[in-house]
């Protein structure tokens, strides 16, 4: 049966653990966007990047769905994905983007602390909200930071730059409902976070 471009949903990523005589399907969460390569990482919890028309997505057996992997990645597409384990890096070569890279998944969370201290933890709250979040840096000031919004597909939606305060109400409301995905970028660091409408 022929899937043409790529736009079925629910029909992007299949596994088999029996060589090919049973499939599992690991599309559901994904946009109905083309999915142009993919490449598993050894000695992982099972750890999948996948290469979209949107970027690349990510996902495990730890946080058992896919989410928007945009660290150092750009939003655009992705054409062919590849694993540097000497640098513990994932690699995206992109349409008309040249080529970039990343730290691995696990490494990006584990050396990825949130603003100027990494010692420091940013509290966002309500979340969920109806749309307006506090962000919160207890004695300590958000210096020139840049906020990046995610939708569920990756697709940017809202970039601002913030800096001489320990709070900033970051207003939300004429987003849908939903789940997103909050970058936050300095000199120093740079963190993601999930954000939820209701």
């Amino acid at each position: 049966m022929d899937y043409p471009s790529g736009f079925t949903a629910n029909y992007k990523v299949f596994a088999t653990i029996d060589g090919g005589n049973s499939w599992i399907n690991l599309s559901s969460g994904l946009p109905n966007l083309p999915a142009n390569t993919i490449v598993y990482e050894n000695n992982s919890p099972d750890g999948i990047y996948l290469g979209m028309d949107v970027g690349v997505y990510y996902r495990d057996t730890i946080i058992n769905q896919w989410i928007p992997f945009m660290l150092n990645l750009p939003n655009v597409i992705v054409k062919e994905l590849e694993i540097f384990y000497a640098g513990n890096k994932i690699r995206a070569a992109t349409y008309g983007r040249g080529i970039w890279e990343s730290p691995l998944y696990k490494l990006a969370n584990s050396i990825s602390k949130p603003l100027a201290e990494k010692t420091m933890e940013l509290s966002i709250r309500p979340n969920p909200s109806r749309g307006i979040f506090e962000l919160y840096l207890e004695n300590q000031l958000i210096m020139d930071t840049q906020i990046e919004i995610y939708n569920s597909t990756g697709t940017l939606i809202k970039q601002l730059i913030i800096s001489n305060t320990n709070n900033y109400k970051l207003d939300l409301t004429s987003e849908a409902a939903g789940l997103y995905y909050m970058k936050i970028l300095n000199n120093q660091s740079s963190s993601t976070y999930k954000l939820i409408i209701n």
